[in-house]
Parts: C-alpha cells; structure tokens; sequence
C-alpha cells in the first residue's frame, strides 16, 4: 500500500501513521515541520507555532538509571528542532514511568488513593507527571509549554478530582519555578469526537 501510494505521488516513500519503521519516518517527519514552520512565518511572522509531544514522565527508578538516556533517545530530535523552528512546545503527558537501575532501587512512589490494585497501568497514571513533564520541556528548550492534554482514565470521580487537584497544584509550582505556561487542555469525552470523522 505504501509503495503504491508513493508511485502514485512520485516520491520516494509515502509515509503514514502505519508505516513500520518510525526511525525512518523521523526525517519526513522533521523536515515537514521546519518547512510548515517557515511557510507560516514567511506569511504570519507574529503567529506563535510549535509542535504537540506524547511525552512520559521516565525518572530514575533507581541508582544508576538510564533515565535521561531514554528521554533523549525518545525526544531529543523533536527538541532540538523545536529549539531551531519553534515558539512553543505543546505537551501531552499522563504517565511517570520510572526506570530501573543497576543499584539500589529508589523507595516506591506514594501510594494514590482510590488507586485500583494490580493494575500496572493505573498505577503510572500519576500527577505529577505534568510538573515534571513541563519542567523538563521547558530545560531542554527554552520555549513556553502549553498542556494540550493531561488527565486520567478512570470511572471513579473521586479519583478524578483528586488527580486534577494535585496534577494543577503541580502546574502551579511549575509556573511558580519559572516556567512559562500559556494554557493547559484537561483531556475529556470531548476529546474523542476528534476520530467521529475518520474513516
């Protein structure tokens, strides 16, 4: 399908959210944006554009954690270019996912309440996360961020309050931190309207 899609456009590769090889997807990927990026200044020079991340929160698990190596790995192409062709960075972020080392673990995360036992998932649904997930944006760019999503996938409303509350407090010493924020988007049902369309 891919081959046949490029034939039919007369390029060399055709690339989709599908394609298998995402290493080989980044280049399109980051020369499309730093072109979007100058098309939209060359017309609109006060317009603020940037580029949305997926970001997990990867901390130190323990001693000697590979941490900072999996997040530059992960990121590190997108922030160097939102560092050349950028305004801003928009960032999606829900998860803390810590990662082991090759010493000593660190202590456990602090028990969340109303926190559903033995599901992994769950437990890395953590709020702090988007102080964090700013914080580092923020270092490694020297952009403002905007939280374009952030929440947590529970039925339990009590839960969901208490997430928000302490993911906003968060937010706040963030902000408090030095770190420029221009808005944050708390995900909702709203936001799966966004696939009505697709076929």
């Amino acid at each position: 399908m891919h081959d046949a899609a490029a034939k039919a456009l007369n390029v060399e590769r055709f690339v989709s959210m599908e394609y298998p090889d995402a290493e080989g997807m980044m280049p399109q990927l980051l020369a499309g944006h730093e072109q979007a990026y100058q098309a939209i200044k060359a017309e609109r020079s006060d317009l603020q554009t940037g580029v949305t991340l997926s970001i997990a929160d990867f901390e130190a698990g323990g001693e000697g954690s590979p941490y900072e190596e999996i997040r530059h790995k992960a990121y590190g192409v997108w922030l160097d270019a939102i560092k050349r062709s950028g305004d801003f960075t928009g960032v999606q972020v829900y998860n803390l996912i810590p990662i082991p080392g090759t010493g000593k673990p660190s202590p456990p995360l602090p028990q969340m309440p109303y926190q559903e036992n033995g599901n992994p998932m769950a437990s890395m649904q953590r709020p702090e996360a988007l102080k964090h997930g700013v914080e580092y944006i923020h270092a490694q760019t020297n952009k403002p961020v905007f939280v374009t999503e952030n929440g947590i996938e529970t039925d339990n409303d009590q839960q969901r309050i208490w997430y928000i509350d302490q993911a906003l407090a968060g937010l706040r010493d963030a902000i408090a931190g030095g770190v420029p924020v221009l808005g944050y988007v708390h995900w909702s049902l709203l936001d799966n309207d966004e696939g009505a369309g697709r076929l």
